[in-house]
């Protein structure tokens, strides 16, 4: 089973590449156990959201100048 520290570093690197089926996996059975890496992956998903949400701004603003 994943610690907190191997799982808080498998969400950040998902947001570069698709983990394999076992990290995934080994991912999921540490998230039912641990609400503080839930909220960590809540939070990670609304900064990425946030970010994603920036970006299209920039690019609607940059697209009417």
């Amino acid at each position: 089973m994943l610690n907190c520290k191997e799982a808080t570093r498998l969400m950040s690197d998902e947001m570069d590449e698709r983990p394999t089926l076992h990290e995934r996996n080994r991912l999921r059975l540490h998230l039912i156990t641990c609400s503080g890496c839930r909220n960590y992956r809540r939070d990670l998903q609304l900064l990425r959201r946030a970010c994603r949400s920036m970006v299209q701004r920039t690019i609607d603003v940059s697209s009417d100048e």
